[in-house]
């Protein structure tokens, strides 16, 4: 089986590179040849040190992906015009690539990971609907209630996913964007296949008190650590707020990244109004490194999670939380929330609830060390459960229940 696996991100930036990384891994470990096609601009190498075929925009599409990732405007309307621009032309440039490789017949399975429906959906026409394409969905597409896009860009898009998603075969990481999908988009043909996503192994083991050391942090102190995307719906604003009520000794630890300059801003500000969230936060902005990341990580005594109850995604922070048994401080939301209540990763609190939060994370700090040493073999458990390797053998066994009809 000779896959062909296409994402519209460039590598070496944000958690798609992670799980990209993991993802070709897991094929990789099952003995099976993986062609990948991504946007330009990687700054990763790890792609040539699998057994891959790793293919990139040309330099003319290139230089338009980084123009347009470069663009910031303090105009948030602006900024979602760009955004969205591009997703469709990288997912363009990915997805007219791939199709052109896929009819040659060399590949078995062509498999997407959150590429534009539109897209795909004016691909697929053009390419008389090749068999054995798949789709993954990794967050459920947004259903616009009052907006510009509503009228707009949302009709297209709902359209755009019916008439494809009849065609195809359509894989997401959670029962949530599952039933977004079946409610508001009508999905046919194959349906929706939920496959739970995969536990990262270690990034790179490092002690806690040394990591202390390095980053500064006494060892008296309770230190939990916020990492991710600057998006509305991950709740870091809620997390601030929660901060400013908090005692001194807890230390909330963030590596955080944005695409807008004005929303880092933004934040710095806030900060400043604030003056006891200096004292009581490490705030880090830009993407960070693997080794950069295992360090953060290894300082907390837990991961918090306060996503908005409009988040329905999976975590691929909730994935490292658990590959350093370190415990979660989750809302009650999408996947994180069935997994914590299923598999004891944690404790759970109210989405949106600056008070439920701050009580969540007090009563982290008195828990005992019984309690969190269950936490922690719970952690252990989720992870021999959900391995890359487990995650891309349940794919392949869906790839061949397809192709076999």
């Amino acid at each position: 089986m000779n896959i062909l696996l296409v994402q519209p991100y460039a590598l070496g930036s944000g958690h798609y590179d992670g799980y990209t990384k993991r993802m070709c891994e897991g094929f990789c470990q099952l003995g099976l040849p993986v062609t990948l096609i991504t946007a330009a601009g990687t700054n990763s190498n790890w792609e040539n040190q699998l057994p891959i075929n790793h293919l990139a925009a040309s330099n003319k599409d290139s230089r338009l992906i980084v123009n347009l990732s470069a663009a910031a405007y303090t105009s948030k309307f602006a900024n979602r015009i760009v955004r969205r621009l591009r997703f469709v032309y990288t997912s363009w440039v990915v997805g007219k690539k791939s199709f052109q490789l896929f009819s040659n017949k060399e590949h078995d399975i062509l498999h997407f990971v959150d590429c534009e429906p539109i897209v795909l959906a004016v691909l697929f026409w053009f390419f008389k609907k090749p068999a054995n394409v798949f789709l993954t969905v990794r967050v459920p597409y947004t259903i616009y209630k009052k907006s510009f896009w509503r009228y707009t860009y949302d009709p297209v898009r709902r359209f755009a996913v019916r008439r494809l998603f009849r065609s195809i075969s359509v894989i997401t990481h959670s029962e949530p964007v599952k039933k977004s999908l079946l409610e508001h988009h009508m999905v046919l043909g194959n349906g929706v296949r939920v496959i739970t996503l995969g536990v990262d192994s270690v990034l790179a083991p490092c002690n806690k008190n040394d990591s202390r050391k390095v980053l500064n942090i006494a060892d008296d102190k309770k230190v939990f650590g916020f990492f991710g995307n600057l998006i509305f719906h991950k709740g870091f604003d809620l997390a601030l707020e929660t901060w400013c009520l908090m005692q001194s000794n807890f230390i909330l630890l963030a590596l955080v990244h944005t695409d807008n300059p004005e929303e880092e801003k933004r934040i710095k500000e806030y900060i400043t109004r604030n003056g006891s969230l200096d004292k009581k936060s490490i705030i880090k902005f830009g993407y960070a490194t693997e080794q950069e990341l295992a360090l953060n990580i290894s300082a907390c005594d837990a991961i918090i999670l306060p996503y908005r109850k409009t988040f329905q995604g999976d975590s691929g922070i909730m994935s490292l939380a658990c590959s350093y048994k370190i415990p979660l401080i989750a809302s009650d939301c999408g996947l994180i929330g069935g997994a914590l209540k299923t598999y004891n990763l944690g404790i759970l609190f109210e989405p949106e609830s600056v008070q439920a939060f701050k009580a969540a994370i007090e009563s982290f700090a008195t828990m005992d060390a019984g309690s969190i040493s269950a936490i922690q073999r719970s952690m252990a458990a989720y992870q021999e459960a959900h391995s890359w390797r487990e995650f891309a053998r349940q794919h392949t066994m869906y790839y061949q229940e397809i192709e076999h009809g």
